[in-house]
This record gives C-alpha cells, sequence and structure tokens, in this order.
C-alpha cells in the first residue's frame, strides 16, 4: 500500500505550502524478531532494563513511545553536502535527532552500524551547544543540538529547511541497535487533496502539548465501552495502543486468543469478525478487516492492538498505523483541532 505524508509544520518552522513525502513501508522489528522466534528473549531484556532504571534524566523531559512496532519510514539529509539518515517519521514527539559522528558504546555499541552525522564535513553547520535528553522506558537518547540544512526526500523535489536545529545524538538506548532505522524525525502534518477525501470532522485538541483529543467510546460486535479518553494519533507505532481492559475485552470478542511468543492476540486468518467502531466527536469512525488484522504468518493472524502501560499520564489511546491507513489525519496547529477525512486508499 503507497503511504504518503504531507508536511505543514515542522520543528517550529511554518510552512506556505504542502510538501509530500514518500514513505517506505519495512516490517517492524516485532515481526522479525517473531520470525526469528527471539521475542520473547527480546522482551524479557526489555523489561530488566526497564526494572533497573529507576530515574530520568534531564534535558527535553517527555514521555516518548518505544518503536518496536514501527513500520513507516522515510529518507532525510543533514547538512551541505547532504548526509543520509533513515527515520522513524513520528507524529508522537517533536524532535529531530540523528546519530553523532562521536556516538559511542564500546563493542555493544547501537551506534555502530547506523549512519552519523559529522558536523566537519558540512558547510552550513552551526554549532548550539546545548544538551539534549528523551527519555525511553528502555534507555534515552541524549547528546547535543547543533544547526543545520536539512532536506525532507533525497531527490530533486526535497523539501529544504535551512537553520533547523537538531539533536546529534552521542548516546543512544540499546534498544536501538536492532532496529535499522538510524534516527526519529517528530513531526506534524495535513491533508492530502491527492490521497485523502473530503473532511469528515474536526475535534478540538484537549492538549496542544500531543495534539491530545477525546474518544468518547469503542464498540464491536457485542462488547461497547463509553468511559472516554484521552487519545493521540501515531505514525508510530503500528498498532492501536489501548487500555489492557479494552484489549482483552475486544479480543474476547472477536475469539482471539493472547500468544506469548508473538506478544499479540492471535486469531485464525481469515476469521469473520464485526468492524471496530471508534467515537470521536459526534462521528463514528470505523476500521475493518484488513486493518485491525494483522498477518502473521499463512494461517495465523494477529489483532492489531496492544496494552498501552501509559503509567497515568499524557494519553490512553494511541491510534497508530490501522486507523491512520483508514483516516488522514489532519494536523492543524493554528486553530488547535485534529480532523478526519477517508483515506482514497483504504
Amino acid at each position: 500500500m503507497r503511504f504518503t505524508i504531507v508536511l505543514l509544520a515542522l520543528l517550529g518552522l511554518s510552512l506556505a505550502h504542502v510538501h509530500q513525502m514518500r514513505l517506505r513501508k519495512r516490517d517492524s522489528m516485532r515481526k522479525e524478531l517473531v520470525r526469528a522466534g527471539q521475542w520473547e528473549e527480546y522482551m524479557a531484556t526489555k523489561s530488566q532494563l526497564r526494572a533497573d532504571r529507576s530515574t530520568f534524566a534531564a534535558g527535553f523531559p517527555q514521555k516518548v513511545n518505544d518503536y518496536d512496532d514501527a513500520e513507516y519510514v522515510g529518507n532525510i539529509t543533514v547538512g551541505t553536502p547532504g548526509q543520509f539518515f533513515e527515520v522513524i517519521l513520528d507524529t508522537g514527539s517533536a524532535n529531530l535527532w540523528v546519530p553523532d559522528a562521536t556516538c559511542s558504546g564500546g563493542v555493544t555499541n547501537p551506534c555502530a552500524n547506523k549512519h552519523k552525522f559529522d558536523a566537519s564535513k558540512s558547510t552550513t553547520y552551526a554549532k548550539n551547544g546545548k544538551a539534549f535528553t528523551i527519555e525511553y522506558g528502555t534507555g534515552s537518547a541524549k547528546g547535543f543540538l547543533g544547526q543545520d540544512t536539512v532536506r525532507f526526500g533525497t531527490d530533486d523535489t526535497a523539501l529544504t529547511v535551512p537553520k533547523c536545529t537538531f539533536g546529534q545524538a552521542t548516546s543512544i538506548a540499546a534498544f536501538f541497535k536492532r532496529d535499522v532505522i538510524d534516527g526519529i524525525l517528530g513531526l506534524a502534518f495535513q491533508v492530502d487533496t491527492t490521497n485523502c477525501g473530503p473532511v469528515i470532522a474536526y475535534e478540538p485538541l484537549s492538549s496542544a502539548t500531543y495534539f491530545l483529543f477525546k474518544l468518547k467510546s469503542v464498540s464491536i460486535g457485542s462488547y461497547t465501552n463509553n468511559k472516554g479518553w484521552n487519545v493521540i494519533s501515531d505514525t508510530g507505532t503500528s498498532l492501536i495502543s489501548a487500555p489492557l481492559d479494552v484489549v482483552e475485552n475486544v479480543a474476547k470478542t472477536i475469539g482471539a486468543k493472547y500468544d506469548q511468543s508473538t506478544g499479540i492476540y492471535t486469531i485464525a486468518c481469515g476469521t469473520k469478525i464485526a468492524d471496530l467502531q471508534l467515537v470521536i466527536g459526534s462521528q463514528t469512525y470505523t476500521l475493518n478487516y484488513e486493518n485491525i488484522i494483522i498477518p502473521i504468518s499463512a494461517t495465523q493472524c494477529g489483532l492489531a492492538m496492544d496494552p498501552y502501560l501509559g503509567g497515568g499520564f499524557g494519553p490512553q489511546w494511541i491510534l497508530g498505523d490501522p486507523f491512520i491507513r483508514q483516516y488522514c489525519n489532519i494536523y492543524d496547529l493554528g486553530n488547535k483541532r485534529m480532523g478526519f477525512a477517508k483515506s482514497n486508499q483504504a
């Protein structure tokens, strides 16, 4: 499936036009580890890392997602001439960082096989000097800030943003070593009229910090929950993350069973299930089988939902790729609202 993203505002810069950036879909780290039979071992290590971390460093104190399920990545260049990086495009965060040439860590260095930014090779680089730290549940990305020209895309139509402040990571969390991406690009984007239909509705933001908005209810088959939650939509995950009780009830309703080896609820491929319905504002958004069920093997499929443990703050749901594939998301910065339109490719 084609998947494009339209950049409107990025890293504090307001642009006068819309720019499309084509993304590349790749299998998530979860899928790769499941196929290799290493998912349980990875999760055990990850859980231990979480348990060992009792404090969080200063810097940019924001909650950021892990990227085990990220499947859509984009290409950017930083500097002049441009130095290439493959990054996760993440609407759940607002900072750009890439590994710096000084990123180290010995034999187990997670930066070892990644593209690294060398400021000495860029004629447009300017020092900033301020330190940055972004915390993850299993570690952090930390380093210092710099300023340079960033280009989104690698061809002649690339969007060029001069004097862009970005993070130069001198240390990144160990879990990034298994992932092919180099860094993370936090962004916001507007509707694409080529790939998206008319706007269905807009929903006011609960908080402009995270593009947080209200989800009134969820239902599938005989199950309905009208509790109401704060949610975000996020390209940084390939699943829909929801409270544990919601995920368990959705799984029970469709007959899916939790599989320890894959870390998701599984179901026989082709099983007929009802659509998942999400009520946002006065509108009901329906997700069909193709978007809430994902293939694992020739006969085994999985529910594209997993429990979200938010730690008591921030959103209670994350509407990842299953929602964004079916409904284009419009990030209206000026009016502090989210808009939704039916995807022409859903």
